[in-house]
């Protein structure tokens, strides 16, 4: 999410991201793509079209509802229901609006109006980001099913990412293909040669294959991030994953998952994409407010989505940062 607080939609100190009450704007995660974009056409450099892909698949997509008409604003890393549970409607909307906490369902209208059409221009433009051409040299910097052809260049791209990462590619007119190496990638294999340049795989056959390894991951915050201390977030590929309480039984904050476990991945899908099933446990309450520190755990499993997915059936608990255990 970009922008840590609502005041002047900006950032504060360094390391302050909180996930509940960020700002996070579509708008902005738009402008980091835009961004990205330009920094790219200084310097061939992968690491701007890593950025792009997950601003791609994670924090502007969550900005549009699965049926297209309805959008956020802002994209919260948590969503706690109980926050917005006020016995006083008047202290209720005092206190909403002191912590500005995010809608928790996306809406079809807006007084001000910038991130809906913004999403819908940066959709409509979509397929200026998947390739570049530098002379006789092209580069594929986002993977989709698609035919690229300038100058007397043709390259065509098989795939159907991100389902899984095997991109298949053939090519007429060109001196050598440049196809991007993810960032969340550490495993992959290529038909033929190549060598590596600035986080890109050189490739001059005509005909070739790539294929990353696409698997469930734990990510950690840097430790300067107070708000993610003792949490982790989980991703395949390049979707960001989230849990929902519509998916599960137990309190989301009482959630801790098994780090040494693989999540797996579901043949159930959830708008087209697959949800991943973490082993855990969850923390049991005490009847008191406050008791002697005990270990009692219940192994549970939890459900997750992919992040932009959350907020499509209905409010709930979200939230992407989940405490973590050794088990």
């Amino acid at each position: 999410g970009l922008g840590s607080t609502y005041i002047g939609e900006a950032f504060t100190v360094g390391y302050d991201l909180p996930n509940d009450t960020a700002y996070a704007e579509t708008c902005a995660s738009i402008a980091m793509i835009l961004f990205c974009k330009r920094m790219w056409k200084i310097r061939h450099w992968a690491k701007y079209q890593d950025y792009i892909e997950r601003e791609l698949y994670n924090g502007m997509l969550s900005g549009i509802s699965e049926s297209g008409d309805a959008f956020f604003y802002e994209n919260p890393l948590e969503i706690n229901m109980a926050d917005r549970k006020r016995i006083d409607k008047e202290v209720e909307e005092s206190w909403n609006i002191k912590n500005r906490l995010p809608i928790t369902e996306r809406q079809k209208v807006f007084s001000c109006s910038c991130c809906p059409p913004n999403i819908n221009r940066l959709l409509a433009d979509i397929a200026e980001y998947i390739y570049e051409a530098d002379g006789k040299c092209v580069y594929i910097n986002q993977f989709a099913e698609s035919k690229f052809k300038h100058d007397g260049i043709t390259v065509v791209q098989k795939t159907d990412y991100p389902h899984s990462g095997r991109i298949a590619v053939t090519a007429e007119g060109t001196d050598c293909i440049m196809v991007r190496i993810p960032d969340w990638c550490k495993n992959y294999t290529v038909s033929c040669e190549y060598t590596v340049e600035n986080g890109y795989a050189k490739i001059c056959d005509k005909s070739f294959w790539i294929e990353f390894e696409i698997a469930p991951k734990f990510i950690a915050a840097n430790p300067r991030v107070r708000h993610d201390a003792g949490k982790i977030a989980v991703t395949m590929g390049p979707l960001v994953y989230c849990a929902e309480k519509t998916d599960n039984e137990e309190e989301l904050h009482n959630l801790y998952i098994d780090v040494k476990s693989t999540p797996e991945v579901l043949k159930d899908k959830i708008f087209g994409l697959p949800m991943l099933a973490a082993k855990g446990h969850a923390k049991k309450a005490a009847e008191e407010l406050y008791s002697e520190l005990n270990d009692k755990y219940e192994p549970c499993e939890i459900m997750l989505i992919p992040y932009h997915c959350f907020a499509n059936r209905g409010k709930s608990d979200m939230r992407v940062w989940l405490k973590f255990r050794e088990m």
